[in-house]
């Protein structure tokens, strides 16, 4: 069975679809250490576009503080931006009702 015909799961972080499969990176230089982070996963639209401003904020900011990361923020940036072109292709998940209409109801006056 070819990936394409495989049933997409819910989104990683907030179970909704339509998703996609869009891996993000966070990279954060320290001196001579660094720090890299990756979300891997079925992504859907809202929840990978917020996931994606913050990780590569974050890497702008704060990447760039290291020998090897001089040349891995620019890296980390550019896999970002090929998972932002995958996130800005993926329709719309549909809205979800906060709460029922239901539950405001009137209050009775017990006087």
């Amino acid at each position: 069975m070819s990936p394409d015909n495989t049933p997409q799961a819910g989104c990683r972080l907030c179970q909704r679809g339509p998703t996609v499969g869009a891996t993000l990176h966070q990279h954060r230089g320290r001196g001579l250490t660094l720090r890299h982070l990756v979300l891997r996963g079925p992504l859907c639209r809202q929840c990978g576009l917020v996931a994606w401003r913050y990780m590569t904020v974050d890497t702008i900011l704060l990447g760039w503080w290291g020998l090897v990361s001089v040349v891995a923020t620019p890296v980390t940036l550019v896999l970002n931006s090929i998972a932002l072109i995958k996130l800005l292709r993926t329709p719309v998940a549909p809205a979800v009702p906060v709460f029922p209409v239901n539950w405001a109801q009137p209050v009775s006056d017990p006087l």
